[in-house]
């Protein structure tokens, strides 16, 4: 019997995976994907993919992610990550408000609440373009792209 209040099977089965493997991931088809368990087992920050990725793709960003966390390092706000996608181009993470993370976040929000007492805080993994801009550079040109991050910090 679990210790902790679930409120329903399927937050109760992400949460199970997440102890078990370090993190669960959750795929929103054709709109994004997020981590479950950065915040229960590594008191870190879940991460989201706010864009229309094929499913192995994303989950190949989040997991990459995931190996640096469960090697103890953290995850920096605002610094330019090289090593994530092919051709050294950049990708920043941003904070999002609990406003905006938590209707595409609820089994993150779900598990931590259940887990820890308290909604999970969550970083944006923003993707360049194909000419390397980011959404705040002249030109940006992904509109798949949803940005859910805040210029406040």
């Amino acid at each position: 019997m679990s210790e902790f209040k679930y409120p329903n099977e399927r937050i109760e089965e992400f949460a199970g995976i997440a102890r078990q493997h370090g993190v669960a991931i959750t795929h929103v088809i054709g709109e994004f994907a997020y981590t479950n368990g950065f915040e229960s087992n590594y008191d870190h920050p879940e991460v989201i993919l706010a864009l229309p990725l094929n499913p192995q793709i994303g989950y190949s960003l989040l997991e990459m992610v995931h190996d640096i966390i469960k090697a103890g390092g953290k995850i920096e706000l605002d610094k330019p990550y090289d090593s994530f996608l092919h051709g050294d181009m950049p990708v920043v993470f941003k904070r999002v408000p609990y406003e905006q993370s938590e209707s595409h976040t609820t089994v993150a929000h779900a598990v931590a609440q259940a887990e820890l007492g308290r909604s999970a805080r969550v970083y944006q993994m923003v993707l360049p373009d194909r000419e390397r801009r980011l959404p705040w550079d002249a030109g940006y040109s992904m509109t798949a792209q949803k940005l859910l991050y805040s210029t406040l910090h």
